[in-house]
C-alpha cells in the first residue's frame, strides 16, 4: 500500500542528517517561544492600568518590580526570536542542498 501524503504538504526527500534534528529543535524553540510570550501577556496584563487596582490588591509586586519583569522577559523573547531565525536559517540552507554557480 503507497502511504499518501496529506493535501498541502510537501514531500520531503532525504536531506543532509541535521535536517530532521534541527527541525526537532525549531519546534521546540516554537513551544518555548509561545509559553514566554505567555508570560509576557500576563506580566504586561498586571501593568496595564485597567488592571492595576486588581494587581495592587492581590499581588505584593511594585510596578517597579513588575515592570523589571516584564522587561527580562522581553530581553528572553528576543533573543528567542534570535535563536529561531538561526534555527530556520540553517534548516533553510541545508533543504536548499548544494549551491549551484551560475
Amino acid at each position: 500500500m503507497t502511504k499518501r501524503i496529506p493535501e498541502g504538504a510537501i514531500a520531503a526527500e532525504p536531506q543532509h542528517p541535521r535536517t530532521r534534528s534541527l527541525a526537532v529543535q525549531a519546534a521546540d524553540q516554537v513551544m518555548h517561544l509561545s509559553m514566554t510570550l505567555n508570560a509576557y501577556l500576563a506580566v504586561e496584563k498586571l501593568t496595564t492600568p485597567e488592571y492595576a487596582v486588581d494587581a495592587d490588591e492581590g499581588i505584593g509586586l511594585s510596578r517597579a518590580e513588575l515592570s523589571s519583569l516584564l522587561r527580562i522577559v522581553n530581553a528572553e523573547l528576543q533573543q528567542m526570536v534570535n535563536q529561531l531565525s538561526d534555527t530556520t536559517t540553517v534548516l533553510e540552507a541545508l533543504t536548499k542542498g548544494p549551491a549551484t554557480s551560475p
